[in-house]
């Protein structure tokens, strides 16, 4: 089917420059403009950063979305995550099953474990 054919496709694209300057990459990693992902950062599959998102050195995100925006600093663990615009995760964070509304900060070495759920501004 030509759904099938376009998914195979487009899997198969080590690197591909979407409508609004949002950048593919191989295992459904979305990069939206202005990201800065650190050398030493890893974005694993199926994880998108939203327009302006920083990401420290030694970061991870996995299965995760991160919204416009975010500042996520050094050494932070970020796994099956929802982050809204405007959050701040500072260095040593570790966020597991999570939904983290918008401008939310969470300071240095917090940790978030499964179902944790955080209203806007906190």
């Amino acid at each position: 089917s030509p759904t099938s054919t376009l998914s195979t496709a487009t899997a198969a694209v080590a690197k591909l420059t979407l409508a609004g300057g949002v950048e593919y990459r191989r295992g459904y990693r979305y990069l939206g403009p202005g990201v800065i992902l650190a050398h030493t950062a890893q974005l694993e599959d199926y994880s998108v950063l939203g327009a302006g998102t920083t990401v420290g050195e030694h970061s991870r995100i996995a299965a995760s979305v991160i919204g416009a925006r975010c500042q996520i600093g050094a050494n932070v663990s970020i796994e099956r995550c929802f982050l809204w615009d405007g959050c701040r995760i500072e260095a040593g964070c570790r966020l597991t099953d999570c939904i983290i509304a918008d401008g939310c900060v969470l300071e240095m070495g917090t940790i978030l474990e499964r179902g944790c759920l955080l209203a806007s501004m906190v």
